[in-house]
């Protein structure tokens, strides 16, 4: 079983957080300090420099509010183009390396280190879109019934004709769902269906979703707990068990 507190995280291999950006530290969950090692003094960030990428080191410390990233995060954070608004998923790749996913105070994702583009051409011609388009969603109470997609995944990803169709949602533990879109003045939402998908899968409003358009009215839904780090799919909670099983 997971350790206490773990609260479903995923495994030790290949963590991943979501965290809210800030400027001078970055508060990271004792989940991922832990996976640095005890003895880690530093990370290494691979981050955006010029157009291009560099390796940035930085520190990893302990206050009295628990683990963060300190000297050297205010350089990444200057360089990478992030705002207010923004969030960020951490991805330890091993032997203490991050590779770092930035999502738009839009809450679409968003290139680290690239000038936002101007408001007309962010509404340019689908076939120009990311052919899978990400967006992040902290759960509202009003969004645990329906859920607002944002205007720019609607904008460049799903065609006109799809607008008023159902959508298939493909949570973590494997079970496929239809959801209703419903559109009004505000956007366009999951509706229908959308409560029963969060009651199936244990989510609720503490928790943050990852969504990633497929194509073809499909999404895959990854969830990240309120300490933020990525749930475990079903299938790596059993390993996870069977291997502790073997060892003991």
């Amino acid at each position: 079983m997971p350790p206490p507190g773990n609260n479903g995280a995923a495994s030790r291999k290949d963590l991943r957080v979501l965290l809210p950006f800030t400027n001078d530290s970055l508060r990271i969950p004792d989940e991922l300090a832990a996976e640095l090692g005890s003895g880690t003094r530093e990370a290494l960030l691979i981050g955006p420099s010029g157009g291009e990428f560099k390796v940035w080191r930085v520190e990893v410390r302990r206050d009295g509010g628990g683990a963060l990233l300190g000297r050297g995060w205010p350089e990444f954070a200057a360089a990478c183009g992030a705002g207010r608004g923004w969030f960020l998923v951490l991805r330890h790749r091993g032997r203490g390396v991050l590779t770092v996913k930035a999502f738009d105070a839009s809450r679409c994702r968003g290139e680290l280190g690239a000038p936002a583009p101007p408001e007309d051409e962010a509404t340019t011609n689908r076939k120009e879109a990311p052919s899978k388009l990400q967006f992040i969603s902290t759960l509202s109470q009003d969004s645990m019934e329906k859920m607002l997609i944002p205007a720019k995944c609607v904008q460049l990803c799903i065609p006109k004709e799809n607008l008023n169709n159902m959508a298939v949602v493909l949570g973590p533990l494997g079970k496929t769902c239809q959801i209703e879109l419903e559109i009004n003045r505000l956007g366009m939402f999951f509706a229908y269906g959308w409560s029963q998908f969060l009651l199936f899968h244990g989510i609720t409003g503490a928790n943050a979703l990852l969504l990633r358009y497929e194509g073809n009215m499909v999404f895959t839904v990854k969830v990240f707990e309120p300490n933020g780090c990525l749930r475990a799919p079903k299938h790596e909670d059993i390993k996870m068990q069977q291997g502790e099983q073997n060892i003991n």
